[in-house]
């Protein structure tokens, strides 16, 4: 069973719905086109209110662009340590990364889409 979204926004006051995506680019896609089927019977103003929040794990283009074009993002998701743990086949051996705090730091600073 998968979730519905309402038909239209609460309110025009409504606050952003923050939709964060952890993943590889093929996982991104899946997430996506299961938006881009709920949103298809809906008003277009629908795309005021969502905003995708892209956390990568391993390689993924397109957070290579938002890197290129928010200082933030590329620090918090690029750096050589987030890459590193990411391209491990088995978990690393200490917390070297404060992985919850960059995704809560990204979350938290997050007002607009690219």
């Amino acid at each position: 069973q998968t979730s519905r979204l309402p038909s239209t926004p609460s309110s025009p006051a409504s606050s952003d719905i923050k939709v964060a995506v952890a993943g590889d680019q093929s996982y991104l896609s899946i997430v996506l086109r299961f938006f881009v089927e709920q949103l298809a019977s809906k008003t277009p103003d629908w795309l005021n209110y969502l905003r995708f929040l892209v956390v990568p794990l391993g390689s993924h283009p397109l957070a290579k662009y938002l890197g290129s074009v928010d200082n933030k993002y590329s620090s918090l998701f690029l750096d050589a340590v987030w890459r590193e743990l990411f391209s491990r086949t088995e978990p690393p051996s200490s917390d070297a990364v404060d992985v919850p705090g960059r995704v809560t730091q990204y979350v938290a600073g997050a007002s607009f889409s690219h």
